[in-house]
């Protein structure tokens, strides 16, 4: 029973046993419970808010680099037309690519003018997650684990190749990143890791070799849910506040080649090695990330994190090495 359930049915059982007293008294009784509710109910929530891990559990640390995920150097906020920004890619040091949920386009943003200086429609509205940079090929992932492709050329509208894999909406694909050393992409599944009916517990990352345009149909990196589990307990990190574990977006670490997967739902970055190992859990002041998509590096170690605005605007967090 939760919370608010338990107060309703106390309230019920008041308002019964009150039959019997004065209106005024039965008034006072319900307002006085009334407040007691909401007090508590703030409490929870700012118990919820307030909960926070030793300051050097937030550094992200990639080879060399060493990140604050709790001080961003600097915050983008979007237009409208990206309040609901789910994926980035980096073209150079002053353009970002965007992708958003709900609109077949792919935006350029400026860095420096801080807004949109082009618009490229490839495709008609629908669930795209995310979007990567293949020399002068843009990719961009759809949620049922579709695959677009088209030539990084601006105008106003673009044919796009599409890509059936044999991922579905129940792998529900979000996260998409090129792996350059490999001439691949790979691609993270948010909820069933596998292409088959298997009930192993657990998150996906396949590979999409671009030399043949195919799927490979067995999972480059199987993260089981034990696995994840053990590692939060190695790290010290509460296993109610990271759980699920569902991967929003995934990167490579330009000079490591670590891969970086993060997940809205759970506040969580998990660092892999090549082998796919777990190395480094580093948790996400849901203050900060309010619902963070898209993650990306600049050839320098920048690291980008976009969110979406929920109940304000969506943007963009840079964090410097």
């Amino acid at each position: 029973m939760t919370l608010q359930r338990y107060y309703v049915t106390l309230i019920k059982r008041r308002k019964s046993a009150l039959k019997k007293f004065p209106m005024k008294i039965y008034t006072i009784a319900t307002i006085a419970l009334v407040i007691t509710l909401m007090l508590m109910l703030l409490m929870a929530d700012f118990r919820n808010h307030a909960f926070e891990y030793p300051e050097g559990s937030y550094t992200l640390t990639l080879g060399e680099n060493k990140y604050n995920l709790r001080k961003a150097e600097k915050k983008w906020n979007m237009p409208a037309e990206l309040k609901e920004i789910s994926g980035i890619a980096y073209k150079d040091e002053r353009t970002l690519l965007c992708i958003q949920d709900e609109i077949g386009s792919v935006f350029s943003f400026d860095l420096i003018e801080e807004s949109i200086n082009q618009k490229l429609l490839f495709g008609k509205s629908g669930d795209y997650e995310d979007i990567a940079l293949v020399d002068n090929t843009i990719f961009v992932l759809k949620s049922n684990g579709h695959l677009y492709n088209f030539d990084l050329t601006y105008t106003k509208e673009t044919e796009a190749n599409k890509f059936t894999t044999p991922l579905s909406e129940k792998n529900d694909t979000e996260g998409l990143a090129y792996d350059v050393s490999n001439n691949r992409l790979l691609i993270a599944c948010k909820n069933a890791p596998f292409v088959d009916d298997s009930e192993e517990k657990g998150r996906a990352i396949y590979s999409f070799d671009l030399s043949k345009n195919r799927l490979d149909e067995k999972p480059m990196i199987f993260i089981a849910k034990k696995e994840y589990n053990d590692a939060l307990q190695q790290y010290g990190l509460d296993e109610k506040k990271h759980n699920p574990f569902q991967p929003s977006g995934i990167a490579i670490h330009p000079s490591s080649g670590r891969i970086v997967v993060i997940c809205s739902v759970g506040k969580i970055i998990i660092v892999l090695d090549k082998a796919g190992n777990i190395e480094q859990l580093v948790p996400l002041d849901s203050k900060l990330f309010v619902q963070p998509e898209g993650i990306c590096f600049g050839p320098n170690g920048e690291l980008f994190i976009s969110s979406e605005g929920k109940n304000g605007k969506g943007y963009i967090l840079k964090f410097k090495p």
